[in-house]
């Protein structure tokens, strides 16, 4: 508690980190504050931090090093400004008017919770035009590849996109984007039975014993045990040891071959959530085993290498050999034929066809379908970044396989296939040439600080550029009628309804129709005049 003022406040524990993010100020006024064990000291500045995810600057204390062991927070800062706050052993939840605007995880051994410091924003004397919150909500959400609301809503709730400080839950839900792209890629069969017109009749029927056709990969994962199995036939349960497996399977013929290669093929593999895909110009033992091989590759720079493989029928005894023998896995499994509903990598594959044809729907019309295979990176990186990591739900897919969050600030992100202009640097343009040639996005480079992979269009040649010009196309979002143009709308409806009327012989009152008459006249919407009573019959 605070010896002087009785309340709580924010006092921070003067760190380097502390010191290069906030700007302190020295105080001549210090605050006195009494430990609970009865020590006491004074602070040695002030200075203000933003409620993350708030616009809101609260004063903070600063202490010097040796005086707290951590930062602390007072919770009257953030409710005495209607904010609520609510501690759950999975992490801390911020809401607004029963909005959730900030989630900060917490890991069970953890014993505390914390909030990350963000500077305020800054006041300024001159203000310049910056993107309006429903452009930057429609570009954020292609950036991610245009994918369902709810998945990127609930992504942004559990902070697995909290390096992005505008972007947030409230902010994406307040300009909700209506994406043609989504549409193409999400859009399933409509549900049986949802607002059924037949009666339902309640009569008590028990329930049949569970058959083997009715069961889900739920009702699988509720048996497996921890002992690894072996190959196993159509007619054994498949016993696996979960977070130590990972699920393999390719999916059909891309429509279009890409360039160059001529890859056609998707082998998509899930391990704990995570989900990686690896591209193959056919279906034989010999492109399986190089796919095999570059995803093994891929997670053993992470050290996240499965010990149990499982996979489907499709295979060969070059491939069994080299599971076996190459990658030393303890074991590798098949799927019962025909079986699909316990094999991880078939949701897996739905889960991600879904979201690269959204992304695809999301580029430029004007970008080479050619090129498909080069917007995979970036299709496999925002969508692990929006599910989650199965050992430890609190973080993203991509965060649990690579043992760090993505930073978006130092790689930012764009919709796929944006049309672009490169900059071209002066030692490498003429005198009198422009100073860009035109492109499409590719996705960011990570081995660059803040630089993008970009295709040029003269050349079809992949390049790394730090500095592009955006030139995304039109809004997906179907602009929004004029109210004028909705009311003339509504009463030319009406004429044709009062036409239809009078085809029926019957008597329409004469005022009602002298009032529709005025009022089409005030919106210079003239209507042909109407006769009061119905024409005679001939």
């Amino acid at each position: 508690s605070c010896a002087d003022t009785g309340s709580d406040s924010i006092l921070l524990r003067h760190t380097d980190a502390i010191a290069a993010t906030l700007d302190i100020h020295a105080t001549q006024h210090p605050l006195r504050v009494r430990f609970p064990d009865g020590k006491t000291a004074s602070s040695i500045g002030t200075t203000e931090v933003a409620l993350p995810s708030t616009d809101i600057p609260l004063p903070a204390h600063i202490f010097a090093d040796d005086s707290l062991q951590q930062s602390l927070f007072g919770i009257s800062d953030i409710t005495n400004r209607d904010y609520d706050a609510t501690f759950r052993k999975d992490g801390l939840y911020l809401y607004h008017d029963t909005e959730l605007v900030h989630y900060t995880p917490k890991s069970l051994d953890e014993t505390s919770w914390t909030l990350p410091l963000q500077r305020p924003l800054p006041q300024a004397n001159s203000v310049i035009t910056l993107p309006s919150d429903n452009k930057y909500t429609q570009f954020m959400h292609a950036s991610f590849g245009s994918p369902v609301i709810s998945t990127l809503t609930h992504a942004i709730r559990k902070g697995y996109l909290s390096t992005i400080p505008r972007f947030t839950s409230a902010l994406l839900l307040k300009h909700r984007p209506n994406s043609v792209a989504t549409a193409i890629g999400h859009l399933d069969r409509r549900r049986q039975g949802i607002d059924s017109t037949t009666a339902k009749i309640n009569v008590q029927i028990p329930s049949p014993a569970p058959s083997d056709s009715s069961l889900t990969y739920e009702d699988d994962i509720s048996n497996i045990s921890d002992s690894p199995g072996t190959v196993i036939d159509n007619d054994q349960t498949i016993y696996t040891k979960l977070f130590h497996t990972a699920d393999f399977d390719a999916t059909s013929r891309f429509p279009v071959p890409s360039a160059g290669a001529k890859y056609s093929y998707h082998l998509v593999s899930c391990f704990n959530g995570n989900i990686h895909v690896e591209i193959m110009p056919s279906r034989t033992s010999a492109s399986y085993i190089t796919a095999y091989d570059n995803t093994f590759k891929h997670w053993s720079k992470y050290s996240a290498v499965p010990s149990i493989v499982r996979l489907d029928n499709e295979t060969s005894t070059a491939l069994e050999n080299f599971l076996l023998v190459d990658k030393k896995v303890k074991s590798f499994q098949y799927f019962p034929t025909a079986t699909h509903r316990a094999n991880r990598a078939e949701r897996c594959i739905r889960t991600w066809k879904n979201h690269f044809i959204a992304t695809l729907a999301t580029a430029s019309p004007k970008f080479p379908i050619s090129y498909w295979h080069k917007l995979i990176p970036l299709a496999e990186l925002t969508l692990n970044c929006l599910l989650p990591w199965h050992p430890n739900p609190a973080i993203s897919a991509h965060h649990g396989l690579t043992g760090t969050q993505f930073d978006f600030r130092a790689h930012p992100i764009a919709p796929a296939g944006t049309a672009i202009i490169i900059h071209e640097p002066p030692e490498n343009r003429g005198s009198w040439a422009g100073h860009g040639i035109p492109g499409f996005y590719l996705g960011p480079a990570l081995t660059h600080y803040r630089s993008h992979h970009v295709l040029a269009t003269a050349t079809s040649a992949p390049r790394v550029s730090d500095t592009i010009a955006w030139f995304p196309d039109t809004d997906v979002t179907p602009p929004i009628p004029d109210s004028r143009e909705v009311l003339i709308a509504a009463i030319s409806d009406f004429l044709r309804a009062i036409k239809k009327f009078h085809l029926t012989g019957e008597v329409l009152p004469a005022t009602l129709v002298q009032e529709l008459q005025d009022l089409a006249s005030l919106h210079h919407n003239p209507l042909s005049t109407l006769p009061a009573s119905s024409p005679e019959k001939r």
